[in-house]
């Protein structure tokens, strides 16, 4: 019987996303003809239908049905409200599976029964979710910690369930210039990821190290000699899952002070230390007594090397000063789009997006009546922005920020991340290492190559001077220009020393002050007495 259910799982998750697909479809299509006020009630009236049907199917077939649920639920400020409603019960009130099946699983990895291995075990899951469930125990030295253990017969499951959304993920492509491959791509790989529990204990043991010293960050510890690929023993902590702190806290200060909080650790993570949590939904975060906020579950992490940390911290810069051709440049820097796209189109894409959200609070444009002409209107710029995709590397960032503004929206309606954001983002770009590090490389670079244009230009000329290229010819503004170009190398040696003095003014190296001071005025004496010596040649 188990293996025809895995047989039928793939056809049946396909057959229902072929049928959510043509109604939202077919009502788009013919909906609008209606008048506003019924096409509105119609799409209301879909959305309540296909929550029910959606979550009644993740219920029964568990599996990647239940963690796709739960992004969709995580995100209160843009998705409808019935699906908000009824999603968000994915987060409790997935069905476990039965103790003798998680028995079973324990006692095969570890080769010995559960009694020896834990002085108690709880046979009542403290959470169920998509790919495993966690149980409360007791080791025999009296340590208390949560035990994750993964569903037999797993794998089976994932593997059906990926061909039914890279079938969904094909329909949508249908309306859309986004390269489906990549972002099915990459929930596999996250997915493969998060079904090793040693990686997933690697990962949380990085993490926690990364924040030992800051008292506002918990998570908890790994127990290894009772971790396997399949089964995590950790240490066990406690607190209010943010979803629920957020429905219960009645403190707007408290509440603010999280949500500041949530934003300051999430732009360290992303900033400074390039390697952070990428699935932040309700129940892998919760909140102390004492204010702090626990990190659990690490089966999704992401590291970000440095050149796309350093491209996603000009691009965050650009976004907060509304800079657009940092952003267009930015854009590129990130694979976002090809270096020979059409900047106009670009640019009018990014002012669009940024602009229609960059000063406004989630339940303004929730609010808004006009959200879906947005949605309509972004639809169209993908559509003529021929070579807009998602590189793989940006991926999960964009994903966790996205959960992650569900969170904030539901603590502090009226907050704006990008406003909250941006002092943290300031704070964390001048105390990254590699800052300065970055900023002498650039510096470096660009004096290399302006040190080889005199040689190159020389070559040239001479080149020239035999006939050996199609430029021929006795214009001395060629000579004037190699005579002049040691007052330009000079001249942009000073302008980079001057550049680097707010900079390290901005990170307190105040003592760099005096010595960038006086090698840019060195620098530009310089320049001086070469442009005096070009103007006698």
């Amino acid at each position: 019987m188990d293996s025809l259910r895995l047989l039928l799982r793939y056809p049946l998750n396909a057959l229902f996303v072929l049928r959510v697909w043509l109604s939202y479809y077919a009502w788009g299509l013919f909906g609008p003809f209606l008048g506003e006020e019924r096409y509105q009630a119609g799409l209301k009236k879909r959305h309540r239908k296909f929550a029910e049907r959606f979550f009644r199917r993740a219920v029964r077939y568990r599996g990647l049905l239940i963690k796709i649920g739960q992004i969709i639920s995580s995100r209160p400020d843009i998705m409808p409200e019935e699906y908000i409603n009824v999603l968000s019960r994915l987060q409790d009130e997935v069905p476990p599976a039965p103790f003798e099946a998680i028995r079973r699983r324990i006692e095969n990895e570890f080769n010995r029964p559960l009694d020896e291995l834990y002085a108690s075990f709880e046979r009542e899951p403290l959470a169920s979710a998509s790919l495993g469930q966690v149980h409360r125990a007791v080791l025999r030295d009296g340590r208390t910690v949560a035990v994750k253990v993964q569903y037999p017969g797993i794998d089976g499951v994932v593997n059906a369930d990926l061909r039914a959304l890279r079938f969904a993920l094909f329909l949508f492509s249908l309306q859309s210039r986004v390269r489906m491959n990549v972002l099915y791509d990459e929930f596999k790989r996250m997915i493969n990821n998060e079904l090793n529990y040693m990686q997933e204990g690697r990962f949380a043991e990085r993490f926690r190290k990364l924040f030992e010293d800051d008292g506002r960050v918990l998570s908890p510890s790994i127990v290894w000699d009772f971790t396997t690929t399949r089964v995590l023993t950790m240490e066990f902590v406690t607190g209010l899952k943010i979803n629920e702190f957020a429905a219960a806290e009645r403190d707007p200060e408290r509440r603010r002070r999280i949500v500041e909080r949530l934003v300051e650790v999430y732009s360290a993570q992303i900033f400074l230390h390039g390697f952070f949590h990428a699935d932040p939904h309700p129940g892998n975060i919760f909140i102390t007594d004492d204010d702090r906020i626990v990190f659990v579950d690490f089966g999704i992490c992401s590291d970000l090397d440095e050149d796309t940390r350093e491209s996603l911290r000009y691009m965050a810069r650009a976004v907060i000063d509304f800079d657009v051709d940092r952003m267009v440049e930015g854009a590129r820097r990130l694979g976002v789009i090809s270096l020979d796209e059409d900047e106009r189109k670009t640019r009018e894409l990014l002012v669009f997006a940024v602009r229609e959200f960059r000063d406004v609070s989630p339940k303004e444009y929730r609010d808004r009546r006009q959200f879906g002409e947005w949605l309509r209107r972004l639809h169209r710029y993908f559509h003529e922005v021929q070579s807009f995709q998602i590189p793989q590397n940006i991926l999960l960032f964009l994903r966790t920020i996205s959960i992650l503004e569900g969170h904030l929206a539901a603590l502090d309606p009226n907050v704006n991340l990008i406003n909250i954001a941006a002092p943290y983002i300031r704070k964390h770009v001048m105390e990254s290492l590699s800052f300065p590090q970055s900023f002498l490389k650039e510096a470096t670079s660009f004096v290399k190559t302006l040190a080889k244009i005199p040689r190159l230009l020389e070559q040239l000329l001479e080149r020239t001077n035999r006939g050996d290229t199609f430029l021929k010819t006795g214009d001395v503004s060629m000579h004037r220009l190699v005579v002049l170009l040691p007052t330009l190398f000079f001249a942009a040696i000073t302008i980079t020393l001057l550049a680097g003095i707010p900079v390290f003014v901005a990170m307190d190296r105040d003592w760099l002050v005096a010595p960038l001071g006086g090698s840019a005025a060195l620098f530009f004496l310089l320049t001086v007495r070469s442009w005096y010596r070009a103007l006698r040649r």
